[in-house]
């Protein structure tokens, strides 16, 4: 799927919350889905209907990636 398209399709949501995640020790991709996951399990054992959007993407402040969501 393209930008464009993933940005069409995520309009048709309502967004309570955004984020950016970074971590001080260098984050694969694994490991930045292994950390997302953890984390929005957590939320969803807090919370009903959680709906979440995510993508991880390489941080060039350092090495490694960070995670965005939704």
């Amino acid at each position: 799927m393209k930008i464009n398209e993933y940005a069409k399709y995520l309009k048709k949501f309502a967004w309570d919350v955004f984020g950016t995640l970074t971590a001080k020790f260098k984050m694969t991709l694994t490991s930045a889905r292994n950390a997302i996951e953890r984390t929005l399990k957590f939320i969803r054992s807090r919370f009903r209907k959680v709906r979440a959007f995510w993508c991880a993407e390489e941080f060039k402040l350092s090495t490694g990636q960070h995670i965005h969501v939704l």
